[in-house]
């Protein structure tokens, strides 16, 4: 999905209509997925001038771990944070804790923002668990709707709302976590 936000053409949601597997005269296992998908060409291409240095975000987390880290934007926008662990995903920022703020060109902000919030990276199911965090920086506030209060969401949801935003209004940073004991 981080190869595909930047195409010029974004899958918006997707349903499966045939999934076979077998293996080939080669030994190989062959995958062939047909798919029923809302495709949406974009109009615009990346804007070269727009990126965010992040600092501080590490591959590798320990369980109740606090994540910080801090961004410096190149030009003045707005950040989406997600966590997604396993099937589990939830909007981390911005929250009731801690409300969207203006991040200003060329200015670092560390985040929390807020002393009264702890990202925490919790294990829930397993002795290690893989994830991604979700970065979205966008140049007007793009509010990610929830359908309820519990800051949950669905994969699928975080990646049809990305792919919905236009190529010269995002920069996005799609990376993998490892949760450990």
């Amino acid at each position: 999905t981080d190869q595909q936000s930047q195409l010029e053409g974004s899958v918006l949601d997707f349903k499966i209509i045939k999934d076979t597997q077998y293996v080939n005269a080669e030994k190989l296992l062959v995958v062939a997925v047909t798919i029923d998908a809302t495709v949406m060409k974009h109009e615009t291409k990346p804007d070269v001038n727009f990126d965010v240095r992040l600092f501080g975000v590490k591959t590798v987390y320990k369980n109740n771990d606090k994540l910080m880290f801090s961004v410096q934007p190149t030009i003045d926008c707005y950040l989406n944070f997600f966590a997604w662990v396993d099937a589990e995903s939830n909007l981390m920022y911005p929250s009731s804790y801690e409300k969207s703020i203006l991040l200003a060109a060329e200015k670092t902000v560390l985040f929390p923002i807020s002393d009264r919030i702890d990202y925490k990276l919790i294990l829930e199911h397993k002795e290690n668990e893989k994830g991604r965090l979700i970065f979205v920086f966008t140049k007007t506030p793009m509010k990610f709707i929830q359908k309820d209060a519990s800051q949950k969401t669905s994969p699928d949801e975080i990646i049809s709302w990305i792919n919905a935003i236009p190529l010269d209004q995002k920069k996005v940073f799609n990376l993998p976590i490892l949760i450990q004991q």
